[in-house]
């Protein structure tokens, strides 16, 4: 019956995981579309009449909800690789204490160690934040005049001012990927 419960879980693992895999590439692919979706909407945006700094408000809006768009995509499947992750945990843990239990004779203290072990594996991945995805971008927020936006940064990154952001955007989204 453990041999039979072991099969089973695995089977379980493999196919939540191979779930998890069509997701990723399914993220993938919504992350593409818009992309795709805003490069157009930033070619009509280019293209119309408007006076410059109406089209400057649009592309900013624009920005904004392609990184929103993108992130909150990121973010879900962040969610799910998380959860995988979790249920692995929780099922190998499971494996090996029913082993050691199982085994002739039983071993309780061998079952306490993995039991231990798989909390504190559980305990790192649940506390494990969901990543930031520092992939670069454009800022939303306040203007300076207005006290700014807070943003974090590591060493090595370089800030482009709103001005020649605007005037580069495609060169510096071109840059980030």
């Amino acid at each position: 019956q453990i041999a039979l419960a072991e099969q089973y879980a695995k089977q379980v693992t493999d196919i939540l995981g191979s779930l998890n895999e069509i997701s990723q590439a399914r993220t993938e692919e919504r992350i593409a579309e818009i992309e795709e979706t805003s490069a157009k909407e930033l070619e009509a945006i280019n293209a119309s009449s408007d006076l410059e700094r109406d089209k400057e408000r649009s592309r900013a809006a624009l920005a904004k909800r392609t990184a929103q768009a993108i992130a909150d995509e990121k973010t879900k499947q962040a969610r799910q690789d998380k959860a995988l992750a979790l249920f692995e945990i929780g099922i190998n843990t499971a494996q090996g204490i029913i082993s050691a239990l199982a085994s002739k004779p039983p071993n309780p203290i061998l079952a306490a160690f993995i039991a231990a072990a798989g909390a504190i594996q559980l305990a790192a991945v649940a506390a494990k934040p969901i990543p930031k995805f520092a992939q670069g971008g454009l800022i939303g927020g306040k203007l300076h005049s207005q006290g700014g936006t807070m943003i974090e940064a590591e060493q090595g990154e370089y800030m482009v001012n709103r001005r020649q952001t605007s005037k580069h955007r495609r060169e510096l989204d071109a840059m980030n990927h």
